[in-house]
């Protein structure tokens, strides 16, 4: 039974989903700091062999992990199991050699995506690397290396050259950025960044992440929306699923951004800051969580938007990867939020927040 509340933003996913959307299969969860307020869970997991979507089946959840790293490496911060690297420089934590405009950056603007390094899929990544054949010749390297190596190399390689920019004076969102951070973090505790992940936030809070995919077996599959089979004949969209050799694991350019987790599993993560927040005990305390969410460039926080776009006093993020889409939304003046997850990159997950906006 539908919570009164929320029945007319059940028929807008549910009109939407049938009539409008391009989604193969949609899984929606509406939160407080203790309990599931609303879900759906609608669509197919897979197209291709028409299995329906489960509220249990992961999710790639993308770039909404970023805060998932930056939350344990405060957790083992807060445990002086590290020391405090975000007020540490780059000099500090990695390497006195490294280019000379570098070793004074503080690491805390790694995690605020305001360093200085580069972004990945962008010209800048050529512009650092001087030419495409010495970014050809570094992936070609990063192919004989394990994850772990492959990290460190791009550190040392990024590190090595200038600044594509000035450090602390602009944004600039860096998937690079977070390879280097967990570069950094499994240099100081000798662990794959995902187990600190998973010691540190995950097994806290009775979370079962992965973080290598799985062709079927509870795992979502990804389906490309390809823009020249967008309309067939008969004016019907095409959307493609991955086959199983199309899905890649965790990129040594973006830690934190493969990972899985049930759509009632990313609302439990929500969950946590808003019982921080209104002062409930979880996996951290307040202090640390306030520090995590306060804005420093462009409203972005510790891999957290403040307000943009959004409710304002919100937190928010988006991910995407392996052809999946994810949004979450907490609003702790109102101790409520929303995670949205979807099975394509060509996803509708705005205009879903918008009529959860309309609840409130």
């Amino acid at each position: 039974m539908v919570n009164k509340k929320y029945k007319n933003l059940e028929k807008f996913i549910k009109d939407g989903m049938k009539n409008c959307w391009d989604m193969p299969g949609l899984a929606v969860a509406v939160f407080d700091s203790n309990e599931i307020l609303y879900n759906y869970v609608g669509g197919y997991s897979n197209l291709k062999t028409k299995e329906r979507l489960n509220i249990t089946d992961k999710f790639c959840t993308g770039s909404t992990g970023k805060s998932m790293l930056c939350a344990a490496i405060s957790s083992l911060i807060q445990k002086k199991k590290i020391p405090n690297i975000w007020n540490m420089t780059l000099s500090d934590v990695w390497s006195k050699t490294i280019h000379k405009d570098y070793k004074n950056v503080k690491v805390k603007l790694i995690a605020c995506h305001s360093s200085g390094i580069p972004g990945i899929s962008t010209n800048e990544e050529l512009d650092l690397l001087n030419c495409p054949k010495k970014c050809q010749k570094m992936e070609n390297k990063m192919e004989n290396l394990d994850e772990v190596q492959q990290r460190k190399m791009l550190a040392n390689i990024i590190l090595n050259d200038p600044p594509t920019y000035v450090p602390g004076k602009e944004f600039r969102y860096s998937n690079w950025g977070f390879g280097i951070l967990g570069a950094i973090i499994e240099k100081l505790t000798k662990m794959k960044y995902w187990e600190v992940i998973d010691q540190e936030i995950m097994k806290p809070l009775e979370i079962e992440a992965s973080y290598k995919y799985k062709y079927g077996n509870g795992y979502v599959n990804g389906h490309l929306a390809q823009d020249e089979l967008w309309w067939d004949k008969n004016n019907e969209y095409k959307i493609i699923p991955l086959n199983k050799n199309q899905h890649i694991d965790t990129p040594y350019a973006d830690p934190s951004g493969v990972l899985f987790l049930s759509i009632l599993d990313c609302a439990k993560y929500c969950q946590s800051y808003l019982k921080i927040l209104n002062k409930e005990k979880s996996i951290l305390n307040l202090k640390t969580i306030k520090y995590l969410t306060k804005p420093m460039i462009n409203n972005y926080a510790y891999a957290w938007w403040l307000g943009k776009h959004n409710y304002k006093g919100s937190i928010s993020h988006s991910g995407g990867w392996q052809c999946q889409t994810c949004k979450f939304l907490i609003i702790p003046e109102k101790n409520i939020g929303i995670v949205i997850c979807s099975n394509t990159s060509n996803s509708y997950l705005r205009s879903i927040v918008n009529e959860f906006l309309k609840t409130i």
